[in-house]
């Protein structure tokens, strides 16, 4: 088979997992501790908007299942660096293929911008039978393909939506807040999504359960994300998210298997040339 036909049917077959795990972030807010009930901004802030890090490095699993019963399978290690708007960049990040074998060595770098200046993330792929190093053009936005969008998995700034607390319920210590979320932008393809967030004893312990999203059109749902937590060193990643596609019968699970933050990543280690070669930092 022709080499370069095989590259891009594989880079085909993996682009959503990099795209995914590429956005596998969260963003930092301060909040204080205290039992008294919350507003929906309080909420926001507190349950939403979590520590990141300054950097990351974990090992991830994706698992993909279709409503046939196959199952897909890739691993990879992550190293993500938080630029907090230094030369107009939000975050770089670099993908590395660990498993399954025949794609070990196409690997991904992103550098993403700050939203205020409207610029589109630069993306980058290593194909390791051309021995070369290619951009990657933008993924739609809307491109539901394998059940999720872009903006499913990026954070949100805060002028982007109008959120209402329609729920509260109280289950022993914990405190469940149901946050309905309606975008400002109306091109986006959902009416609403609706998120639970399970708060513990104080805002700091707070964090996303569960979202469901609902057709802009018919109102009905498309999905739902289910989301458990590891905290680092009051650092926020994700352990287990599951994603099920209400359409197509879809579900997809990321998974982290090892993880460390603050481990002091530089420059160097988000260039082009990284691509090339196996992380020495696995």
């Amino acid at each position: 088979m022709n080499s370069k036909f095989l590259s891009f049917r594989l880079i085909n077959k993996v682009i959503f997992w990099a795209c995914a795990y590429l956005f596998f972030i969260v963003t930092e807010t301060v909040a204080s501790e205290t039992n008294v009930n919350l507003s929906v901004n309080e909420i926001i802030n507190a349950c939403y908007y979590k520590n990141q890090g300054k950097d990351q490095r974990a090992k991830l699993e994706i698992i993909l299942k279709n409503n046939g019963g196959r199952v897909l399978q890739g691993k990879y290690l992550r190293l993500w660096k938080d630029y907090r708007g230094k030369g107009q960049l939000e975050d770089k990040s670099i993908l590395y293929t660990l498993a399954p074998a025949e794609q070990v060595g196409i690997n991904f770098l992103r550098w993403s911008y700050i939203s205020s200046v409207q610029r589109a993330p630069e993306q980058w792929v290593y194909l390791p039978e051309l021995r070369m190093v290619r951009r990657v053009a933008q993924r739609n936005p809307k491109d539901a393909t394998w059940g999720f969008t872009d903006d499913d998995l990026r954070i949100r700034d805060r002028e982007e939506d109008q959120h209402h607390l329609i729920a509260t319920d109280q289950h022993g210590e914990a405190t469940y807040y149901t946050v309905e979320t309606r975008p400002r932008n109306s091109q986006s393809i959902y009416q609403k999504w609706i998120t639970r967030y399970k708060k513990q004893r104080n805002e700091s312990d707070c964090s996303a359960v569960d979202t469901t999203y609902y057709d802009k059109k018919e109102g009905k749902k498309i999905k739902s994300i289910n989301y458990t937590w590891l905290v680092l060193d009051n650092v926020w990643v994700w352990d287990e998210v599951k994603i099920i596609n209400f359409q197509n019968g879809t579900e997809v699970i990321y998974r982290t298997l090892e993880a460390k933050v603050n481990v002091g990543l530089q420059d160097k280690h988000f260039r082009e040339r990284q691509l090339k070669r196996r992380s020495k930092l696995n």
